[in-house]
């Protein structure tokens, strides 16, 4: 799909990190609440996260869902 999560079109990746503006409807809290409770650093460290994923096998953290929808 693509080479970075910030190259993939359809991805709130950038949302994430703080660099494009967040939709309505996108609620950062959830996920950014577990690198941190001030959304700055929360932001850094999310994407040092990912960054730190970027070209390696890791185990889907959605491996046990079933049957379950993610919009």
């Amino acid at each position: 799909m693509a080479e970075k999560p910030e190259e993939y079109k359809w991805s709130s990746y950038l949302d994430y990190i703080g660099e494009r503006k967040s939709h309505e409807w996108l609620n950062r809290d959830f996920i950014l609440g577990y690198f941190g409770n001030k959304v700055p650093a929360a932001e850094r460290e999310y994407k040092k996260f990912v960054s730190g994923l970027e070209g390696k096998e890791y185990e889907s953290p959605l491996k046990e869902v079933f049957a379950s929808t993610i919009l």
